[in-house]
């Protein structure tokens, strides 16, 4: 197996340059590929060996140009947001342009997800409502305004190996377990409650694995698994 590393660092004239780093377990051997304006914010390996990336690049600022007031300015807009490369750190494929991006804070952001499940690596952002999948065979999924029930926010997030995404949420008097549905392109609630109810144990989703969800009480005080319904 290999291990991924992604960063950037400042040159001796002051200009900072980003990478990312592929490494053998034992670190004998690294392969270093810098990624010029393209900063990697995490990294995923898919089935097939090979590391996705997922990043931000901005425009190069003019001399004399007034301040950029928002991360939307400041992105190229037809620069991909996943990028693909192979254990050499050949670059293979980038998909996904920022313009694409209705929330661009979501690349970011420490609350969105980036991962590999299956043959498919997958984007989850409940910030920009959005969830990107780019599957073996190139095919790209991207599912939009994904609104959580009652105004929620996210507490909890898990994709199976079967490709089915399930969130918990909560806001100050309800909370949630869903399911998303992608054929309606919605998030379906298995489970629901007000937190004043105290019969009914407040849920948020740690994990997944197999055909069981992971889930810890809002106390903290419990951790409960679950085997996903059909």
């Amino acid at each position: 197996g290999y291990l991924a590393l992604c960063g950037s660092v400042i040159e001796a004239e002051g200009r900072s340059s980003n990478f990312v780093a592929l490494m053998q377990p034992d670190g004998r051997e690294t392969k270093v590929v810098r990624t010029s304006s393209y900063a990697v914010k995490r990294v995923a390996f898919a089935s097939d060996g090979t590391l996705w990336t997922q990043g931000t690049e901005r425009k190069p600022r003019a001399e004399g140009e007034a301040p950029r007031k928002s991360l939307a300015e400041t992105l190229k807009p037809d620069a991909a947001v996943f990028r693909q490369f192979d254990r050499s750190g050949n670059s293979l494929r980038a998909v996904h342009p920022q313009s694409e991006m209705d929330v661009p804070i979501a690349l970011i952001s420490r609350g969105s997800v980036f991962t590999a499940v299956g043959d498919r690596i997958v984007f989850y952002s409940s910030e920009a409502r959005q969830y990107i999948a780019i599957l073996a065979d190139r095919t790209v999924i991207h599912v939009k305004n994904l609104s959580l029930p009652n105004d929620e926010q996210e507490s909890g997030f898990a994709v199976t190996e079967k490709n089915e995404l399930f969130i918990s949420s909560s806001n100050g008097s309800s909370w949630s377990v869903s399911r998303l549905n992608f054929a309606k392109q919605i998030w379906e609630p298995l489970a629901q409650g007000v937190r004043s109810d105290r019969s009914v144990r407040e849920l948020a989703i740690l994990g997944a694995q197999g055909a069981t969800l992971a889930a810890m009480s809002a106390d903290a005080a419990h951790v409960r698994f679950f085997r996903i319904p059909d």
